[in-house]
Order: structure tokens, then C-alpha cells, then sequence
């Protein structure tokens, strides 16, 4: 048997347990003193657990390394290495540790694995001949004792700085904890901080101190100012809150958010624990139109329709919602805290309207749309016209929505029309797909068209690349403008460090930058002399590089190729020779 398909015995097993446990909901107490931090102390964060980011919830800490690489991370128990996972982008350089008692923990964004690791990835990468790799491991490959050395603290894939991103998950159903509940504390004595309410009428007949649209009162940070609410019919809330700790000047994301009216919890929200597949949710969770336009993230205290996040809402009364009658006088207590119990609690009443809102007050945009028709949040729902079609599968919308949709004729000197699908003040939790046509394309033609999205920059970013029965089709993650582009030009390929005809030595380091001006990169490759050889790559700062092996030399001339093909196939090669002694 070759090394390569024990390789690929090795990994089918290990897969075959992985789905098996996957495929298994299961949730079990939490220890809080079986594990350590990963580095070593003091320990300082840089992201807490449950952050809102843009279209997810953080899913771990961010742990500080003093802005350098090379930082030593520890398997924070017993254990074995079950995973090792390589990528451009995302989480870079990770691996996974399972732990007898029935968590994986895993350490990303390295720089390095320790060396009896790294020579088996590489040799992972080589049996499949590139660069990016997510292989299962055995308990007998590598297993590890708490306080071994793993890794080293880098700045791989899409990490903004030299950092830890550590999580703990459950083995079984891969729910991702909050590990500063694990025992693993941080010193924070500083109670979470409040910014803003927002209070929300819901309904035609709801107002907010006689205006029918959301109110914002600021907080100042305290949570001390109180302001005055007096409402009808249902409202519901809103905050915009952070966290900070001790010693650092970063923010944090909050651990728990309570509400109360006349002492009755009517929504309780705690970033304990949630499922990967809920992460999406986030958009759902914020006020997301509000953040398209102003960037601010109002967390609402409310639940849309389509808001399926179990694991966070601990408690939520009629979707959190209050319905306020004439002359009620309703005594509400906001508490926001942090995972070590420090808490900042905000006291208003809200008092019932005795007059009806102005109508005129109701200021609703009007759509400009050719053709406007209501989807349903919890149907699949399906768009056509002769040139563009589309199909939102269920589920995928929060609420119902008032579709909106267009097609713009080309400007001067250009052929492709321009499709306005709804607005981009609508999220999604799950890809639609649309499909575009011209009718003047032939066959041959759409093979070298793609689906670009229109940014607020005027720029056409690649989303999708399908051929099928006459149109060019793509999954959408999001709402927009879309059109039709045609990509005929090829990567590019530039020298950071090498030089033609130089002499290299193994360990020696190569180093090339490689982009695309319209689709993305596809795939990427190096060879020398005719042979595959790993090339290293940083999406975010487009850098390839290769580090010479001996066995991979000749002495005197050798050749080294370089083929970057884009999303279209669009191929560039780079062709030149080094020397070795």
C-alpha cells in the first residue's frame, strides 16, 4: 500500500466517524477546571465570544500576541490532533484537538504548525497537489498532552493582525461554547457599556411619542439618562451596547441582554453557546437596514418571522414584543453584562398615548420598482421576466416582503442591462438564484460571461459563473443591482522575490504577487523542473511563495512555472529558470 492511499484510508475513516458524530445533536455540562488558555499568561483579548460581525456571530476569543508572530500555543488538555485545516482565506493555518471529554478545541490564524505536524500537512499537500487542505486525523497520529506545544500565533488567512482566534466546541454537534465559561477567565471588573434605545413601532395603528417610526434615545454610555416613551399599540426595542475589560482599550461584544415589563422577563438573550448553522441569524438579529444606511448595530430586542436563533434567545415572550394600552404606565428594566458578571441596568417606564399618531408622520419611502409583488418569509418564492429570472428558497427571507424589482436599459457604449432585484436594505439567511440572458449572445459567448454584483462604488464584483439552458446563473447571498460582465483578460502574475538565473538554496523563499482585475482567482500552481511543488498562498495580500527543497533541485539550470487561471479559465503562466548548486 503507497503512503497516499493509507492517506486515503486514513481520511475516509476518520470522516466516516466525523459525520457520524456530527449528525448527532448532543449538549453536555460544561467543566470549568479541566482546560488551560491556549498561550500563556497574562492573557488579553482583542474579540470576545458572540460579536456581531458583518453576516455572523464571532464564534470564539481572539487572544492578543503582543502584534508579533511566533507566539507558542498550547493544547489547552489531553487530547489528539484530529484535524488540520490550511486555507487562503477564513481561518488560515487551524487545527483541531479533540479531548476525552467530549469538546475540540481549535486554534487558528497560525503561522506555523510545530514541525512533526507541519511534515505531515505537507505531505498532505503534496499527495493532493495543493495548497488548500481540511484532512481528519486518527486518535493514534498525534496525540497530545495539555501544555504541549502546537503551533505558533500568526496572521494566516483573513486575520487583520498577529492574534489567537481559539474555540471550544462540542465534539458531537460542533455547537461552538463560549470559553471564558469553561474556567478560563480574564480580568474584567468593567461593566458592559449602554449607548442607545431604540424603541420601534410595530403596526399601522403603533406609535412612539406620536411619530409612527423608530425613536432613538442616547444613553450616553452610562445607562443613567432616562428617557421619555410614551407609545400605542405594540412596540418593540432596541440597544446598541458594548463591552470593556481591564487593561485593554478594545471593545467587546456583550454576554447576556435581559428585558423586563412590570418585572416579567420578556426577553432574555445569552451568548453562551450557538450552532454554526444559526450564525447567519446575526442579520436577522440587528436592525440590518439601519446598519446598511448609518453602520450603527442595533441589536433588537424582537424577533422578526424568519428568526430561527435557538441556542441564544433563552427566553422570549410573545416574540418580545409589548403591546402599550391608553394610559398604561409600564415599569421596564433593561440589564446588559458581560461573561464575568459585571452589569449595567437602565430603569424607564413607558406610558400609554392617549391620542392617535398623525398619519403624516408615517414618512414610508415609495417604490420606484417596474413590478412590485409580496414574498412570503416561510415559502420558496420565484421571479421571471424574459431576460432574468429568480428563486428564493424557503426560509431564506426574515419577514414578508413588498419584491421589488427593475431592469435598466444599457447606458451609452455599454450592452448589458442592469437588474434591480429588491434593495439591499433586506437581508438574506439563505442564497437565492438568479439566472441573466441577452438575447443577442450566443452559446459560445455566455462561456465567457459572468454575474456581477453592482457595488456602491459603481464596481461589478464577481458572484457567479453558471451556463445553463441559454442563461448565465449565480447564487446570491444578498439582495442588489446585478448584471452581466464578459471576462476575456488574463491573471497577473508579478516578482516580489526572485530574480531569473539566480542561484537558490534549499530554504531559500520565492515570492510572487498573482490577481485578477474581474473574476477572482480560480487556482494557482508552481512547478519545478515539470514537477508539482507547493506554493503557498495569502488571499489578503495576494502573495504566493514557495520555500526551495533540496530534493526538488537539479544542479546547474532549473525551470520553474508558474499557471494562475481565473474563475473563466482565463490562464497566465510565468516561465523562467534559477540555478543551483
Amino acid at each position: 500500500m503507497t503512503k497516499f492511499q493509507e492517506f486515503q484510508q486514513i481520511t475516509l475513516f476518520a470522516m466516516c466517524l466525523f459525520f457520524f458524530h456530527t449528525a448527532i445533536i448532543f449538549s453536555q455540562p460544561i467543566p470549568t477546571n479541566y482546560f488551560r488558555f491556549p498561550m500563556d499568561e497574562p492573557i488579553l483579548l482583542s474579540g470576545s465570544f458572540g460579536e456581531l460581525r458583518t453576516t455572523h456571530f464571532h464564534a470564539g476569543i481572539d487572544i492578543k500576541s503582543g502584534g508579533v508572530v511566533g507566539v507558542k500555543v498550547y493544547a489547552i488538555a489531553d487530547g489528539y490532533v484530529s484535524r488540520i485545516r490550511v486555507s487562503a482565506a477564513g481561518y488560515g493555518n487551524m487545527l483541531f484537538v479533540t479531548h476525552p471529554n467530549g469538546f475540540v478545541s481549535t486554534y487558528a490564524h497560525l503561522h506555523n504548525f510545530v514541525d512533526t505536524i507541519a511534515n505531515y500537512a505537507e505531505k498532505v499537500h503534496y499527495a493532493v497537489q495543493q495548497f488548500e487542505i481540511d484532512t481528519l486525523l486518527l486518535p493514534s497520529v498525534f496525540p497530545v498532552k495539555k501544555g504541549d506545544v502546537i503551533g505558533y500565533v500568526g496572521n494566516s488567512g483573513s486575520s487583520g493582525g498577529p492574534h489567537l482566534h481559539f474555540e471550544i466546541r462540542d465534539e458531537k454537534s460542533e455547537v461552538s461554547n463560549n470559553p471564558l465559561l469553561f474556567g478560563l477567565n480574564v480580568k474584567d471588573h468593567k461593566k458592559p457599556r449602554l449607548f442607545r434605545l431604540s424603541v420601534y413601532p410595530i403596526g399601522e395603528n403603533a406609535s412612539v411619542n406620536s411619530i409612527k417610526k423608530r425613536i432613538d434615545f442616547p444613553l450616553g454610555g452610562t445607562g443613567t439618562l432616562k428617557p421619555y416613551i410614551k407609545a400605542a399599540g405594540t412596540i418593540g426595542f432596541g440597544i446598541i451596547a458594548n463591552d470593556v475589560m481591564d487593561i485593554t482599550s478594545n471593545t467587546y461584544g456583550l454576554f447576556a441582554i435581559k428585558l423586563f415589563a412590570n418585572d416579567s422577563l420578556i426577553y432574555h438573550a445569552s451568548w453562551d453557546k450557538f450552532a454554526f448553522a444559526e450564525q447567519r441569524y446575526i442579520l436577522a438579529h440587528i436592525d440590518f437596514k439601519e446598519r446598511q444606511v448609518r453602520g450603527a448595530k442595533i441589536q433588537q430586542l424582537f424577533l422578526l418571522p424568519g428568526n430561527k436563533l435557538n441556542f441564544v434567545y433563552k427566553k422570549v415572550a410573545n416574540n418580545g414584543l409589548l403591546t402599550v394600552a391608553k394610559n398604561d404606565t409600564i415599569k421596564m428594566k433593561l440589564i446588559v453584562s458581560d461573561a464575568n458578571g459585571n452589569e449595567n441596568v437602565l430603569n424607564f417606564s413607558v406610558i400609554g398615548a392617549d391620542t392617535e399618531p398623525a398619519n403624516a408622520l408615517n414618512n414610508l419611502a415609495k417604490s420606484d420598482a417596474d413590478s412590485t409583488l409580496v414574498f412570503q418569509y416561510n415559502k420558496k418564492n420565484k421571479f421571471a421576466t424574459k431576460n432574468f429570472k429568480l428563486e428564493i428558497p424557503d426560509s431564506a427571507l426574515y419577514q414578508p416582503i413588498n419584491f421589488e424589482f427593475s431592469e435598466i436599459e444599457p447606458a451609452p457604449g455599454k450592452w448589458a442591462r442592469i437588474y434591480k432585484v429588491h434593495n439591499g436594505y433586506e437581508p438574506l439567511q439563505k442564497p437565492a438564484k438568479i439566472w441573466l440572458t441577452h438575447p443577442k449572445l450566443d452559446s459560445v459567448q455566455l462561456k465567457k460571461l459572468y454575474v456581477a454584483r453592482i457595488t456602491p462604488s459603481g464596481f461589478g464584483a464577481y458572484v457567479g459563473n453558471g451556463i445553463e439552458q441559454g442563461f448565465v446563473s449565480a447564487s446570491i447571498k444578498e439582495f442588489g443591482s446585478y448584471t452581466l460582465k464578459a471576462d476575456s483578460l488574463v491573471p497577473r502574475i508579478t516578482a516580489l522575490r526572485f530574480s531569473p538565473g539566480k542561484v537558490l538554496r534549499p530554504g531559500n523563499q520565492i515570492a510572487f504577487r498573482i490577481s485578477d482585475l474581474e473574476t477572482g482567482i480560480g487556482s494557482y500552481n508552481a512547478y519545478v523542473n515539470n514537477k508539482w511543488v507547493l506554493l503557498n498562498f495569502d488571499a489578503k495580500t495576494a502573495r504566493v511563495w514557495y520555500t526551495v527543497k533540496k530534493e526538488h533541485l537539479v544542479k546547474g539550470k532549473n525551470t520553474l512555472q508558474i499557471v494562475v487561471a481565473d474563475k473563466l479559465g482565463n490562464i497566465k503562466e510565468y516561465n523562467s529558470n534559477f540555478m543551483a548548486n
